[in-house]
């Protein structure tokens, strides 16, 4: 009988846990759908069916944000991140398919048409931190305009971003335009396997594997030289930069 409730409790706790983790990835990756359909200028009850995005109110922007705890509570979490050598447990969970998911939406609505939507979601990989972020409005800001920028980077700017939480990471950001391609539209799409994956993806290249066709064209990479081991589908110009490094 203490058998039972020594190994049979502990496995159906991490059983409950790992469907909560796959509840919160369905979740998330139906929410990042949804928003991937919606664009400038459309009615802003098409924001608003969002399912399961509750947004909140200031002014004209709207708000949405949701963060998964891999032990489901935020005081349970925030216990475990107060053990000797937390980080390192926080690994040991990782391993165990217990993976932090976070999205975050904002929009600004004008008239109730969508003038502006930001969205960025950040997953927990398999080494590092994965952050896929974009924005869509009417033209490219310009704090990212320069003179030098081809058209293509005026049509649709990318450029790569450091994370640096607890775990730090890297990502992707994308700013598109009503101009932009359906190649570079499609290039936002977080791929779901990274949230449903129990070791975690590998890199950029497999959170946002539609970025690469986009990339190519552009003859460059995802932009990042981290010292995590390479994916498969690393792209030449990132090979190229972690070799410059000395690896």
């Amino acid at each position: 009988m203490l058998t039972l409730v020594f190994v049979g409790f502990p496995l159906a706790a991490y059983a409950a846990l790992l469907a909560g983790n796959a509840l919160s990835a369905w979740r998330i990756s139906g929410i990042l759908n949804h928003l991937e359909k919606v664009r400038v200028g459309d009615p802003d009850t098409v924001l608003m069916n969002t399912e399961g995005c509750a947004f909140k109110q200031i002014d004209s922007e709207y708000f949405c944000q949701i963060y998964h705890f891999p032990f489901q509570f935020e005081w349970l979490d925030a216990a475990i991140w107060k053990l000797p050598r937390a980080a390192t447990w926080a690994e040991r969970f990782r391993r165990l398919g217990l993976r932090e998911q976070y999205v975050s939406v904002s929009a600004t609505i004008d008239h109730q048409r969508v003038k502006s939507i930001w969205v960025a979601d950040m997953v927990a990989g398999r080494y590092e931190s994965l952050g896929n972020q974009w924005e869509i409005a009417e033209h490219v800001p310009e704090r990212h305009l320069d003179d030098s920028l081809p058209p293509e980077d005026l049509r649709t700017f990318m450029n790569w971003f450091h994370i640096t939480n607890i775990r730090p990471g890297e990502g992707l950001h994308l700013f598109v335009t009503p101009t932009s391609t359906p190649d570079e539209l499609r290039a936002r799409h977080a791929n779901p396997r990274c949230l449903f994956s129990f070791r975690g993806c590998d890199g950029l290249c497999d959170l946002m594997p539609d970025a690469i066709r986009v990339l190519k064209q552009r003859n460059r990479g995802f932009g990042g030289c981290t010292n995590v081991p390479a994916s498969r589908c690393e792209l030449p110009a990132d090979y190229e930069c972690r070799k410059d490094l000395g690896e």
